[in-house]
């Protein structure tokens, strides 16, 4: 069991990674539910803030109703998560320090590759962390759970099967945002919304436009699958597997040394 003074610890080294070193002006706090740890720490005092922050109790709730979300509703997600608290400890963060100011984009949460290590047998460092920002913890709860889904589902499965910093950034956010829209599906999402719409177009268009011209070269058929508004992701992930697969094959071949002339 993590004790407050490890979980300092883990911040403080999360903080260095980000180059958001500081001290706290509080303890982080934390709450286990269902064998992953909830930990919310709080702004650090000398922090200049672009938002309001939501305090570190009430963060806390928020992410304990999100993750209850998805406990409820999404049991495909959560045997991924059991997957992923067999091989190190699962943590997801609120930090309202992160992410550093910035104007040309808002990030909401994040995964963070680096502080898993298959090798490791300190427990610091097998841990599958995801951290929500002081803005994406405002975000609707339902949301914020899908977004917990694509990030510590979507990435940390890529990492515990050592995929995510070999392939692609435009693959791994295929395979996640297949997740995130899987818990769209199982959250009860109007999927005729503005804002489901525009997810749902740019994961055709952008994030998997690589898989389905994939899909469409090899398997036109299964396009179909496609062409409905709630799709059988689960079914999509198979196919997605073949797809990565294929393209590592290809990459192994063109790295691969000529052959010796006889």
């Amino acid at each position: 069991m993590h004790t407050v003074k490890s979980w300092i610890v883990l911040f403080a080294a999360l903080a260095s990674a980000l180059s958001t070193g500081g001290a706290l002006a509080a303890d982080p706090i934390e709450e286990n539910v269902g064998g992953v740890a909830l930990v919310s720490v709080p702004p650090k005092p000398d922090g200049k803030f672009d938002v309001s922050l939501m305090g570190q109790e009430q963060g806390l709730a928020k992410l304990k109703q999100a993750f209850g979300l998805i406990a409820e509703k999404s049991p495909f997600s959560m045997k991924q998560i059991a997957r992923l608290r067999q091989a190190g400890q699962v943590v997801i963060f609120y930090d309202p320090n992160y992410p550093k100011r910035t104007l040309d984009k808002i990030v909401a949460a994040s995964y963070f590759p680096n502080f898993y290590d298959p090798e490791s047998e300190d427990p610091q460092k097998r841990i599958f962390l995801t951290v929500v920002g002081r803005h994406g913890i405002k975000w609707p709860v339902k949301e914020l759970a899908a977004v917990l889904v694509h990030e510590l589902v979507g990435h940390g499965i890529q990492r515990l099967e050592g995929r995510i910093l070999a392939s692609r950034q435009l693959d791994t956010e295929c395979e996640a945002w297949l997740y995130e829209e899987l818990a769209y599906q199982r959250l009860g999402m109007n999927k005729k919304s503005r804002e489901m719409v525009q997810f749902r177009q740019e994961l055709e268009r952008i994030h998997c436009s690589d898989f389905k011209i994939y899909m469409r070269k090899t398997m036109p058929k299964r396009l179909a699958l496609w062409d409905v508004l709630n799709p059988d992701v689960p079914r999509l992930l198979g196919y997605f597997k073949k797809y990565q697969e294929g393209r590592q094959a290809q990459a192994k071949d063109v790295t691969a040394p000529p052959a010796k002339q006889q």
